[in-house]
């Protein structure tokens, strides 16, 4: 995994061993809660993955809770080189919505057990909950952002349009991430499919091909 940026209230390594130590870390916790709860899941079970000692882990954080917030770090930096990598294409308007959306999908599936972790213990910690709500608003912010440069040309789309679809698109996303990831029994659907059927959300709403 890349390094991780520095997260508050976790000590950040200053050499680039420690910080191959906190990216062991952080890779051992996504390995084991892929197959396990995150309250089932003991730090010398993550000690033991990341090849680490205890102590190097509790140099690092007060408790298990505090990856959370390094966790949902990781998910963040996905996200936003997705939309990233989107940005430039709205600029030029050469919109693959069906690409982005698949790009976006695929780190959803790749990040499956770890979405699903940071979402149940966001029920039951408001701090966890806190830094769930923000990486949400950053990444709309960034979307919305990015949309603008639309509604900005002749043609296109007002911004307060944009905004709508972009509601609209990201709630359908939630909901389809939900039901096709985390619900068990369910049909899953193929992720090609999510993507047209988000991209046609949103070119319902906003003038783009």
């Amino acid at each position: 995994m890349n390094d991780i940026s520095p997260v508050k209230g976790i000590s950040i390594p200053v050499q680039s061993r420690s910080q191959k130590t906190l990216n062991n870390i952080v890779d051992a916790t996504i390995h084991i809660i892929s197959t396990k709860s995150f309250e089932q899941t003991k730090v010398s079970e993550i000690c033991r993955q990341a090849n680490v000692t205890s102590g190097a882990f509790y140099a690092r954080f007060t408790e298990k809770k505090d990856l959370l917030f390094l966790l949902i770090e990781q998910l963040r930096k996905e996200l936003n080189e997705s939309v990233d990598r989107f940005s430039p294409c709205v600029a030029s308007v050469d919109v693959d919505l069906v690409d982005f959306f698949g790009d976006v999908l695929l780190v959803f599936r790749r990040n499956a057990g770890l979405i699903h972790t940071i979402i149940s213990q966001a029920y039951q910690h408001e701090d966890v909950a806190l830094a769930l709500r923000q990486l949400n608003t950053e990444v709309f912010q960034k979307l919305e952002s990015a949309l603008s440069e639309l509604g900005s040309k002749p043609g296109q789309s007002s911004p307060i349009s944009l905004r709508f679809a972009l509601l609209a698109t990201m709630c359908a996303l939630r909901d389809i991430v939900f039901d096709n990831l985390f619900l068990p029994g369910e049909v899953k659907i193929p992720d090609n499919v999510i993507a047209t059927e988000l991209a046609n959300i949103l070119r319902a709403h906003v003038r783009i091909k």
